[in-house]
């Protein structure tokens, strides 16, 4: 849970232990005060809440995303672009997303697998 001093923030904030006799790969540590890194992380995140200027982009992304791995069903929110693997393989109606609390959600079922 985020600390409720920062709950107006709507970003993430990650703590990185770094050994500094180890050589991080794609990784970009020169100058102090930034870390650059290649990830997906900002380009397909796990899910966005609020207004974002290039959400239509993420959710291409996404979407291409999902359809090109995923093996098994899941739970897709088409408001916070929320996947949960976990949800859909329980025995239960999924009808409400876990994230943003929409109800405008469906499983998916890839290349038909049950």
């Amino acid at each position: 849970m985020k600390d409720p001093k920062w709950s107006y923030e709507r970003e993430r904030r990650y703590v990185l232990f770094l050994y500094d006799d180890y050589e991080y790969i794609e990784t970009d540590i020169s100058d102090p005060k930034f870390l650059k890194l290649k990830t997906s992380l900002f380009i397909e995140p796990d899910f966005i809440l609020g207004d974002n200027p290039v959400k239509s982009y993420i959710r291409m992304l996404v979407q291409e995303k999902r359809y090109s791995i995923s093996m098994k069903p899941y739970m897709f929110c088409s408001d916070c672009l929320n996947r949960d693997f976990d949800i859909a393989a329980g025995n239960k109606e999924v009808d409400l997303c876990s994230i943003c609390s929409s109800i405008n959600v469906l499983v998916e079922n890839p290349r038909g697998n049950k």
